[in-house]
């Protein structure tokens, strides 16, 4: 998150929210046992829960309930439910990012790597299988809609798998289908650990105005909170909250437990650097591949971009 080897926003034990801006997939536990699947907590626990084995698992497993010869959001059963934020959690799941940094701790894009056009080819094999997956904001323009379409799909048993972020776990709590968490795939089973990418649209961080006054009392009192926070927020949180109350089964708390020590933020993501997050999530909307032109139309937005954030920093000190 620093830029110049400066870095002005925090996270910690004082903030849940940026715990709750953590996607996850969340999967029908009764679906999956009726169409003869075996729950996929072994693989996730082995380091085998891959872009690959999801798709599989998604692949032929949409039914038109209400047999009326046209698959809804609203009626029938579906593989997999998103949103177009989901496009980039998947990217980043599988070793991707929109930007790194030189060596002098400044940003640059990324994304047209070899290695990432590689995992950009996956996560589009996955999400573009309009049969079986139905992304939510890429079908329903109408945005006071989607939470319509989206929540109920999963609350009435008709979602296999959906991705979510953390805070949705809370609204399932008294849904009637048991349900599983687990976190988003990797590229494939070389790839060394799960990467839990943290949602820019709801994770906060905290700041302090440079025009504040009694910067050492603000930081005195800040660790102070953090520290009790510790032993207080976080515990009510994470054991009591999501373990005791959230999670369905004991693998679920397992897996909350790889899925929060893999979080992992996209620099390219939180700077948005030339509105390059949802330009790449449209992609998904349009359900192009050809990113490299996307790339190289937007290239000279978004180095402006960067150019930008890093003046704004060094104007910072």
């Amino acid at each position: 998150m620093s830029v110049d080897n400066k870095n002005f926003l925090m996270a910690g034990d004082l903030l849940i929210l940026d715990n709750e801006a953590t996607n996850v997939i969340l999967f029908n536990k009764d679906l999956l046992q009726d169409i003869g699947i075996p729950l996929p907590y072994d693989l996730a626990k082995e380091g085998k829960w891959t872009m690959d084995i999801f798709n599989s698992y998604i692949r032929g497993a949409s039914r038109d309930l209400n047999g009326d010869g046209t698959m809804s959001i609203y009626d029938d059963q579906w593989g997999f439910v998103c949103f177009l934020d989901t496009f980039l959690a998947m990217f980043v799941s599988g070793g991707g990012s929109l930007a790194v940094k030189d060596e002098n701790d400044i940003p640059y894009m990324n994304f047209t790597s070899p290695r990432n056009l590689t995992v950009i080819d996956k996560v589009m094999d996955l999400m573009y299988n309009k049969d079986d997956v139905f992304n939510v904001q890429g079908e329903i323009s109408d945005w006071t809609r989607w939470s319509g379409a989206f929540y109920p799909a999963f609350e009435e048993g008709r979602a296999l798998f959906q991705w979510a972020r953390m805070r949705v776990v809370e609204r399932y709590r008294g849904i009637e289908s048991d349900f599983g968490i687990l976190p988003m795939p990797k590229y494939d089973e070389s790839q060394e650990i799960y990467l839990s990418f943290v949602n820019p649209f709801t994770g906060v961080l905290l700041g302090v105005p440079k025009n504040a006054d009694n910067l050492e009392r603000i930081s005195i009192i800040l660790e102070a909170l953090s520290a009790e926070s510790k032993y207080t927020l976080q515990p009510a949180y994470y054991d009591v909250a999501l373990h005791r109350k959230y999670a369905r089964d004991e693998e679920s708390s397992e897996m909350l437990d790889i899925i929060f020590s893999t979080r992992i933020y996209d620099i390219g993501a939180v700077y948005s650097f030339g509105n390059a997050y949802l330009d790449f999530c449209n992609l998904a909307q349009r359900q192009t591949r050809d990113v490299i032109s996307f790339y190289e139309r937007r290239q000279g937005h978004m180095e402006r971009g960067i150019d930008n954030v890093v003046e704004a920093f060094r104007g910072m000190d």
